[in-house]
């Protein structure tokens, strides 16, 4: 039978459960078809520059997060670009979208 995460006796408070923020979000990139090589998860970036190629320089340790290259022609149906975290410019008028999760 299906336990919910309240009735689970495995659960603990100190569990992290994913958030609806995260959840759409994840969703909305599905719905997207977005491939494995515009989006992805990170944590602990110490230097976007080096890691995503970004014009300007962010300390992310302590944070994960999720990512979208998006591309200056590029336009998505159900991925909101205005609701990211932080949006960083990367060469040609592209953009990284960052959401915290």
């Amino acid at each position: 039978m299906f336990n919910l995460v309240g009735s689970n006796p495995h659960h603990k408070e100190t569990d992290k459960i994913m958030t609806d923020k995260i959840f759409n979000l994840l969703d909305q990139i599905n719905r997207e078809g977005i491939d494995n090589g515009t989006w992805g998860v990170a944590e602990g970036i110490d230097d976007t520059r080096s890691y995503f190629g970004t014009i300007e320089n962010e300390n992310l340790r302590g944070y994960k997060l999720i990512y979208i290259y998006m591309g200056a022609e590029d336009y998505y149906c159900f991925v909101k670009p205005q609701t990211a975290d932080l949006r960083m410019k990367v060469a040609d008028d592209n953009e990284l979208l960052i959401w915290f999760a």
